[in-house]
């Protein structure tokens, strides 16, 4: 997980130094983050699926 939070760092770190509000690639940039948002969206949310399935697992194995 921390190299995705990290590339995820490094794709917005331009806006908090390089870009203002009035650069012409602002666009560009926010469409970006908005894709790597969406990439550990997806991430998290698998990891969460296998959670999910591990604890009912255990639930299972310890019943019987």
């Amino acid at each position: 997980m921390e190299p995705h939070i990290r590339h995820l760092d490094d794709i917005i770190s331009p806006g908090l130094s390089a870009l203002t509000w009035t650069s012409l690639k602002i666009n560009q940039y926010i469409s970006t983050v908005y894709h790597g948002l969406s990439e550990l969206e997806l991430l998290i949310d698998r990891a969460n699926q296998l959670t999910g399935k591990f604890s009912a697992l255990n639930l299972i194995w310890n019943v019987y």
